[in-house]
């Protein structure tokens, strides 16, 4: 680096310092704290999956259970139709549920990827 390099390089270096960061810098600054957020909330989405699966699962059990009247003779035919509709609407309510956090997930995915990631400089 010529002496002249050097000047420039610490005019840069002061009018950086003095004036704070750059446009650039902050821009890249925001980036990498966007993807870093992003890439934190896809892996907890990713393991909150599970549960919203299981509870489809046990709502379809549920289901099929009040179907069954869960093995007891019906004497309250009332009764039997309203538990029944109770359990098919759990179920809908879990498979809601399960499909609006699959979207958030791809969302977030779909965010990260238009985002990109910040490249580093040498």
């Amino acid at each position: 680096m010529t002496t002249v390099e050097k000047a420039l390089s610490f005019v840069e270096e002061a009018v950086a310092l003095i004036k704070g960061d750059s446009a650039e810098a902050t821009a890249i600054k925001i980036q990498r704290q966007a993807n870093s957020a992003l890439d934190v909330q896809i892996a907890v989405n990713h393991g909150k999956t599970v549960g919203y699966e299981d509870e489809v699962e046990a709502a379809k059990e549920q289901l099929h259970f009040a179907k069954l009247n869960h093995g007891v003779v019906i004497t309250d035919g009332d009764s039997y139709v309203e538990k029944l509709i109770i359990a098919k609407n759990h179920l809908i309510i879990s498979e809601e549920a399960l499909v609006a956090h699959l979207e958030t997930i791809d969302f977030l995915i779909e965010q990260s990827r238009k985002i990109g990631k910040a490249e580093k400089k040498a």
